[in-house]
C-alpha cells in the first residue's frame, strides 16, 4: 500500500494499547489510541482511520456499541474487535449484526494481529477500487437503455444486479457488457484488481458472472434475463 494506513486502537487498559502500538508501530502504520468508545469516536471526527481494532468489554460504551456507530458514521472503516472467549454472547452479536470483519482472542499473537490487519487492508484496498469502479454506473445505465442496477456488499463479495427490460439471451452479452463496463471506467488496474478467474453460471432467469479479484474479495454480476427469448 502507497498511503501509509491510519489505526484506531480502542481500549479502557493504557498496556494494552500500549502494547499495540509497539507492534503496529514496527510495521510502519500510523497508530491513534482511545482509551474508551467516546474518545474515540471524537478522533474519528477528525482522523482519517483505515481499521478501528477496539476492546469489548469496556466501561460506559461497550466495544458493540461503539462499532455500531463506528459502522453507521464511518462505513468504510474497518472494524476489528478484541474479545476474550468470556465474551462469545456479545461477540456472535457484533458478528450478526455485521459490526465486525473479524475479532481477535485476547490475549492475542502478535503475528497473527498484524497478518489480520494486513489483510484487512489489502482487501479494503480493492473493495474501495471496484466502489469507485461502481459509483459511476449510472452513467453506463444511460447508455444501456431499459438497464435498472443496484449494488450490495454481501460479506466478502460486492453484487452487481442487473435488470434489463432488453433481451439477455446468451454468456456471449453478459461478456459484451463486461467488457464495456470495465473499458467504460477505464481500469487501468486491471492488473491491479488482480483478477485471477472468471466464471458463468444460471440459476432460474439469472446469469450469474463470478470474478476473483484476489484477497480474498469477489465481484458477482447477476444478469435477470429477459421472459421474452
Amino acid at each position: 500500500m502507497d498511503k501509509k494506513a491510519t489505526i484506531l486502537c480502542v481500549d479502557d487498559e493504557e498496556n494494552v494499547l500500549h502494547s499495540i502500538k509497539r507492534t503496529l508501530a514496527m510495521e510502519k502504520y500510523n497508530v491513534l489510541t482511545a482509551t474508551s468508545g467516546a474518545q474515540g469516536l471524537e478522533i474519528l471526527k477528525t482522523e482519517e482511520v483505515d481499521l478501528v481494532i477496539s476492546d469489548q468489554k469496556m466501561p460506559n460504551m461497550s466495544g458493540h456499541e461503539f462499532l455500531k456507530i463506528v459502522r453507521e458514521n464511518h462505513p468504510e472503516c474497518i472494524r476489528i474487535m478484541l474479545s476474550g472467549f468470556s465474551d462469545f454472547e456479545s461477540l456472535v452479536k457484533t458478528v450478526n449484526d455485521g459490526e465486525i470483519i473479524r475479532f481477535i482472542s485476547k490475549p492475542w499473537d502478535n503475528k497473527e494481529l498484524t497478518n489480520v490487519i494486513r489483510i484487512a487492508l489489502e482487501q479494503n484496498m480493492i473493495y474501495q477500487q471496484v466502489r469507485r469502479i461502481l459509483n459511476n454506473i449510472r452513467d453506463i445505465a444511460k447508455v444501456v437503455h431499459g438497464m435498472r442496477i443496484e449494488t450490495v456488499h454481501e460479506n466478502d463479495t460486492i453484487v452487481l444486479k442487473i435488470n434489463s427490460e432488453e433481451k439477455i439471451t446468451s454468456e456471449e452479452d453478459v461478456y459484451k457488457f463486461l467488457e464495456f463496463l470495465l473499458k467504460t471506467f477505464n481500469i487501468e488496474g486491471k492488473e491491479e484488481l488482480n483478477i485471477l478467474s472468471s466464471s458463468v453460471s444460471r440459476k432460474e432467469k439469472i446469469i450469474i458472472f463470478e470474478i476473483d479479484l484476489g484477497k480474498g474479495v469477489k465481484l458477482r454480476v447477476e444478469v435477470q434475463r429477459s421472459e421474452n427469448k
